[in-house]
């Protein structure tokens, strides 16, 4: 009863978080992880959702790992693998919705070489919600991933990386360092 009960409430209280976060303010789109309950409420709010495509990235490295180990798959499988995802990855690093669509297409034209443990995943989410990947290809206000600090610097950071920023003490530390890095190397004492 009371695990029933969690599940229910737990969309409910996002979309009113959400919802009081949002009053008066502009909203257009919702940058989230791969959570499933996400999508629900950005299609109840009636807005644009970009799935975040740094957690995609890590499920698909996660699902590869996993399914190696498990199957003991020799190093050129694994190697081919890990091409083949690379591929997929591509598909959705595009510079319009449109070229992102076609290599798309053009990646599942040779289903037959689309190795099991990708075939599984693309057939059971990436089909159904490629184009909440690509959203943010078409306006560039949209965040292609959920996390400020890599948004900022543009790129996507290593885990160890980002739970260093987590903590005020922790970032205060990395951009003292990053600031002393960069007089070190670009300011010639006389």
């Amino acid at each position: 009863m009371q695990k029933r009960l969690y599940v229910t409430l737990i969309p409910e209280n996002t979309k009113k978080f959400i919802q009081e976060s949002i009053q008066n303010k502009p909203f257009k789109c919702l940058t989230t992880d791969l959570f499933p309950m996400y999508i629900n409420i950005a299609d109840e709010l009636g807005v644009k959702h970009q799935l975040c495509i740094f957690h995609l990235f890590n499920t698909i490295n996660h699902k590869i790992k996993t399914y190696c180990r498990i199957n003991n798959i020799n190093k050129k499988e694994k190697e081919r693998i890990y091409e083949n995802a690379k591929e997929l990855k591509n598909c959705i690093i595009q510079y319009s919705s449109k070229k992102a669509i076609d290599k798309f297409k053009n990646y599942l034209q040779d289903y037959d070489s689309i190795p099991e443990v990708l075939m599984q995943f693309v057939n059971k989410h990436v089909l159904y919600h490629f184009k909440r990947y690509i959203e943010y290809l078409d306006d560039e206000n949209i965040e292609k991933t959920s996390n400020k600090v890599e948004n900022y610097y543009r790129q996507t950071n290593p885990e160890k990386i980002k739970k260093t920023y987590k903590t005020k003490n922790g970032i205060l530390t990395f951009l003292d360092y990053q600031m002393k890095n960069w007089t070190k190397n670009h300011i010639k004492i006389k």
